[in-house]
């Protein structure tokens, strides 16, 4: 587990960092509404996953034109003038690349899942939900 987590982040760049730093903190603060139920929380939670998805894309773009840049001057550059460089090579580093990239966004998008469970296990658990629900069963008692 612990080799994977070191793999996503050599490949997914420095934007992981910020990545693994906004959703361990968004993750805090939404085990925190769904334990204690504040409503005051969930602002913070909100930005919270809006810094993720910026992290995501835009570590998900820099790794991008990165390995576009690697894909078409790179390869030259390393292979020489001489023997040129095939197709399938160049196809091969950008799908390479891809797959490098993608670790942005999937580990984003991971934290964004967790923190919505956790917000919608609070919501169920909030003393606002309790009151509703005692007094929607009173007002259905009082109308039938």
């Amino acid at each position: 587990m612990l080799r994977l987590l070191s793999i996503a982040f050599r490949d997914g760049g420095w934007a992981m960092w910020a990545i693994f730093a906004f959703g361990l903190v968004g993750m805090a603060v939404a085990a925190r509404f769904c334990w204690r139920g504040q409503r005051s929380l969930l602002d913070s939670v909100r930005w919270l996953i809006v810094a993720l998805i910026a992290s995501g894309c835009s570590g998900f773009l820099i790794d991008l034109h990165a390995v576009m840049q690697y894909s078409t001057v790179g390869l030259d550059k390393i292979h020489g003038a001489q023997t040129g460089v095939t197709a399938d090579q160049r196809a091969y580093a950008v799908l390479e690349g891809l797959n490098e990239s993608l670790y942005c966004l999937s580990s984003a998008f991971l934290f964004i899942v967790t923190i919505a469970f956790l917000v919608a296990v609070g919501h169920g658990r909030s003393p606002q939900a309790v009151v509703q629900a005692t007094h929607s069963s009173g007002l259905e008692r009082l109308a039938g």
